[in-house]
């Protein structure tokens, strides 16, 4: 399905959070991040799911969420006046949906679930310094290849990040910087079983202002 066709590509509220320390070359970090967005669509055909047959026409009201848990470590290649940095991690996506409808009797049917896809990662980062402003920038990809529920799931997930960076004021133990800086996040997900196979594909691009007041820092 496309979400375009059926109201899903809307904007949402995420919530996410980061945290991370360094020790010389060896940088660790956790980061999490949870959204969800809905809509409603016309069935265009008849489908079967958990052996109760939806009719094409048939009108459905869902909702689908996505939560990204990782940790990561990164050791720095370079870490002079501009740093470079690669590293590996684990990191869990949060699938979950639900959807509900009518049967023939007008019914409510409940479908959906949720699933967790425990995935290794590949992470990059780098920063150049030019004074008080910076360019930053890191990125990092996962995939998952196994069985759900009956299903062969067949997952892949990337992100990048690029953000500039200035500092207002620096002092010994904080510092007051703005940034603006561009996400992308790209999600495949195929699913496939005896009767056949379905795809899903998320994207989410867009820029990220922020003004911070830091007490350390910044990693």
């Amino acid at each position: 399905m496309n979400y375009k066709d059926i109201w899903m590509d809307n904007y949402s509220p995420s919530f996410g959070i980061a945290l991370g320390g360094r020790y010389k070359k060896l940088n660790l970090a956790f980061a999490g991040s949870n959204g969800s967005y809905d809509g409603a669509f016309e069935k265009q055909f008849d489908i079967v799911r958990d052996d109760i047959q939806i009719d094409s026409g048939s009108h459905v009201n869902g909702q689908i969420d996505m939560g990204i848990y990782a940790l990561t470590t990164t050791f720095a290649l370079i870490q002079k006046k501009h740093e470079l940095g690669v590293g590996i991690g684990f990191l869990i996506l949060n699938m979950g949906s639900s959807f509900s409808t009518t049967d023939v009797n007008d019914e409510i049917i409940d479908l959906g679930g949720e699933h967790l896809f425990p995935m290794p990662f590949l992470a990059a980062s780098g920063r150049l310094n030019f004074g008080n402003f910076r360019l930053v920038g890191s990125g990092g990809g996962a995939i998952f290849k196994g069985e759900k529920d009956g299903l062969e799931y067949d997952v892949k997930y990337y992100t990048i990040d690029a953000k500039g960076v200035y500092d207002f004021y620096k002092g010994k133990n904080w510092s007051y910087s703005a940034s603006l800086g561009f996400r992308k996040l790209f999600m495949d997900m195929q699913m496939e079983n005896e009767l056949g196979w379905a795809n899903e594909k998320d994207i989410y691009t867009g820029h990220i202002p922020r003004k911070q007041r830091k007490q350390q820092e910044e990693l």
